[in-house]
């Protein structure tokens, strides 16, 4: 039975002895997890697979953006207001189509870095073979180059079915250049509709 000379003497110890020490000597830490070297490559790896990511996803956004400024400014003044001649046009349209295609070509080659196969998280299972409905990274790839391939053939054809309209005549080069630039912008605007959603 406690004296109360003892309960005053544990009551005062209570009072003195701070929280934080009580509570430290009744908890004990967390372990922390560690990571096999095998588990740290993955998880580097896939730290640069996503900054990677999302540095394609900026390059994207502004070559888009970049072409449809280029194409909004055209619908104002024109896509040659300075020409004069026909040798004018044909060489101001050979080299807004010059530019156009490198910024297509451009904004193929983001789509293609965006479809590379994710690498796994540390830890992380893969599904097993079929047992998605979803295409792999691989089979997306390759569907996005035979979009690009029928495109491309589909491209020169209609172009010069425009050049042909006007064969023999001085504007039939510029025409035919000029319908290359609009159908790369249409198809850029396509390619933005159809993979819009690696962008956001």
């Amino acid at each position: 039975m406690l004296t109360s000379a003892r309960f005053s003497a544990c009551l005062l110890c209570a009072v003195l002895l701070p929280l934080p020490q009580i509570f430290a000597q009744q908890t004990t830490a967390a372990p922390q997890k560690v990571f096999t070297p095998e588990q740290m490559a993955s998880r580097q790896r896939y730290q640069a697979w996503e900054a990677n990511y999302r540095s394609l996803q900026a390059q994207g956004k502004q070559i888009y953006d970049a072409e449809m400024a280029r194409e909004k400014a055209s619908e104002q003044v024109g896509n040659c207001p300075s020409a004069n001649s026909d040798m004018d046009f044909d060489v101001c349209f050979s080299q807004l189509v010059k530019i156009t295609d490198a910024s297509l070509a451009s904004y193929e080659q983001v789509i293609r870095g965006l479809k590379a196969p994710q690498p796994k998280m540390p830890g992380e299972v893969g599904s097993a073979p079929g047992s998605s409905s979803s295409p792999t990274p691989l089979e997306s790839l390759a569907q996005f180059n035979q979009v690009e391939q029928c495109w491309e053939q589909y491209s020169k054809i209609a172009c010069k079915a425009a050049y042909d309209q006007l064969y023999g005549g001085s504007g039939a080069g510029s025409f035919g250049a000029e319908c290359q630039l609009q159908l790369t912008r249409d198809h850029i605007r396509e390619l933005h509709m159809i993979y819009g959603e690696d962008f956001i």
